[in-house]
């Protein structure tokens, strides 16, 4: 997005939108193959309250991600990750 001239925030809301329709058929596939826990009637409360509680907080993250792209970029992020990535490299050869 960014190279076709979007904005930091437009951009990013576009790569959260690209991935609903994945997230979305997971979350269906992953729902059949445990079927016979709801149908058992197995559903514990804690289950209940981790998928509202992981969705709440999925949602409060993206926002402030969002949020925060309006006005700073993620280069201190790029850099981050590309010092890990060399130094796992230097660490496994």
């Amino acid at each position: 997005g960014l190279l076709l001239g979007m904005k930091r925030d437009e951009a990013a809301k576009f790569s959260f939108l690209l991935g609903l329709p994945i997230i979305f058929g997971a979350s269906i596939l992953e729902g059949l193959r445990s079927i016979d826990v709801f149908i058992n009637g197995e559903v514990s409360s804690g289950l209940i309250v981790g998928v509202i509680t992981s969705f709440v907080t999925g949602m409060v993250a993206v926002h402030y991600l969002l949020k925060f792209l309006k006005n700073n970029s993620l280069k201190v992020f790029a850099w981050y990750r590309i010092i890990l990535a060399l130094l796992i490299l230097f660490y496994i050869t």
